[in-house]
């Protein structure tokens, strides 16, 4: 079930678990903070997969580049 807790929904369980610990810690602010760190691991995710693919694909260039210019080469 969901509760509206300062204009926000948010789930009873979290809401308990809160009061059970009793640390004064305010559960939309904690799941904004969990949004913040997933959005930034997928963002680095994908920023280390993009330059990966880049550089493996300027690397396969320069390699194709260096067969070509061997293999017609007047030596």
């Amino acid at each position: 079930m969901l509760w509206i807790y300062q204009g926000h929904a948010v789930s009873e369980i979290l809401l308990h678990e809160v009061a059970r610990t009793k640390l004064m810690v305010d559960p939309v602010l904690f799941s904004y903070g969990v949004y913040v760190l997933v959005a930034f691991l997928v963002f680095t995710a994908a920023y280390l997969v993009h330059t990966w693919r880049r550089r493996r694909t300027k690397r396969v260039v320069r390699t194709r580049l260096h067969v070509h210019a061997a293999r017609f080469s007047p030596n």
